[in-house]
């Protein structure tokens, strides 16, 4: 085939593609019918974790790719950072002037906007152990959770020193998410394989309580609100939990997601992360599932806030920014959606799963 001809051809399947792509792929307006805008120009990764910061900044991680992502909430342009190979950024948290990020390569990292300076930190950390959510209570530390390792880690901030605690937590799986109490104090943990949550106690430096949870409900995140109270993804069981750890009294809320059983690097319906929103409600993820769910704790109303998410999206980290607009990560349509406004559809029931004799109740 002529040069020429094969050029105008390209050229002609280049153009198609363009003419083909969904309404989504402009950051300019929502899609038509839906409550949110979906940005996707200059996102050429998978946004997995989400951050939705000060000073305009939305922040989102490329795990895939290596990669951070910065979005301007004023412009909605995008920018993507790369990383080191292997850094594989995934929970992402803000401490002193530093983006920080956990890897499941047994990394920690950090980045520093004014200069552009990347730092990973190896040094501390088990072969295998798999870094996954952090927190900055303010004690001059980052703590992370290990996937594959009954310990906390934590950095040193000024230093990078980093050291792992696991003294008080009882021997068995690793831990998923983290979360800290209002005032500093207290960790709280998710051990989902475990089904339980765990406290850590930041002055005394070591666990303190587990409190165990259904059998098979699998908690995987975690968020602390204001008055104490705690609000879990039952991973497993497809359910949202309101935990008092003043009474111990534990609440849990139907979603119409049936249960999972997947690894929790494999993509599927299930509940993934919560965030807290000002004035006390609770959004929850559910990665294939393509929605978020929102529930009201005055009221004890679990609604679905989002419509017209559009087809072949999901959901999977979510963030609440200052001005208490919710954002989200899509890492299946590789765009960060904004929720414009809410609505207030009711979840509908989750679907029927056939029960073996024997089976324990709910």
């Amino acid at each position: 085939m002529p040069r020429t001809l094969r050029i105008a051809l390209a050229t002609l399947a280049v153009l198609a593609v363009a003419a083909a792509a969904p309404a989504f792929e402009s950051a300019e307006e929502p899609l038509p019918g839906s409550c949110a805008t979906f940005f996707s120009d200059g996102i050429s990764g998978r946004p997995t974790a989400i951050l939705a910061a000060a000073h305009g900044r939305v922040w989102f991680s490329e795990p895939r790719e290596n990669r951070l992502g910065r979005l301007d909430r004023a412009t909605g342009e995008t920018e993507e950072i790369r990383l080191p190979p292997g850094s594989a950024p995934r929970a992402l948290v803000l401490a002193e002037g530093r983006l920080w990020f956990t890897s499941a390569n047994d990394r920690v990292g950090s980045y520093e906007p004014s200069s552009g300076r990347v730092e990973i930190l190896r040094t501390g950390i088990a072969p295998g152990s798999a870094p996954e959510e952090a927190v900055a209570p303010g004690d001059g530390h980052l703590y992370f959770t290990q996937e594959h390792a009954a310990r906390l880690g934590r950095v040193a901030l000024d230093t990078g020193e980093i050291r792992e605690l696991g003294r008080g937590l009882e021997a068995g799986p690793g831990l998923h998410g983290l979360a800290a109490e209002p005032e500093g104090r207290y960790l709280w943990a998710a051990r989902r394989d475990a089904d339980a949550l765990v406290r850590f106690d930041v002055t005394r430096q070591r666990f303190d309580r587990t409190v165990r949870l259904p059998r098979g409900s699998g908690p995987h995140d975690v968020v602390v609100a204001r008055d104490g109270t705690l609000y879990v993804v039952l991973e497993r069981s497809g359910r949202l939990a309101e935990y008092d750890p003043e009474t111990g009294t534990l609440r849990q809320y139907r979603t119409d997601l049936p249960p999972s059983a997947t690894p929790d690097d494999r993509p599927d319906a299930k509940l993934v992360s919560l965030a807290l929103h000002p004035a006390g409600s609770v959004y929850a993820t559910s990665y294939l599932h393509n929605q978020i769910y929102r529930l009201d704790p005055a009221d004890d109303r679990l609604t679905l806030p989002v419509c017209g998410s559009p087809a072949g999206g999901g959901s999977h980290g979510i963030s609440v920014a200052p001005d208490g607009t919710v954002w989200y990560a899509d890492p299946i349509g590789g765009r960060v959606a904004r929720i414009d406004e809410e609505v207030d559809r009711p979840v509908p029931p989750p679907p029927a799963v056939p029960r073996s004799p024997g089976a324990d109740g709910p």
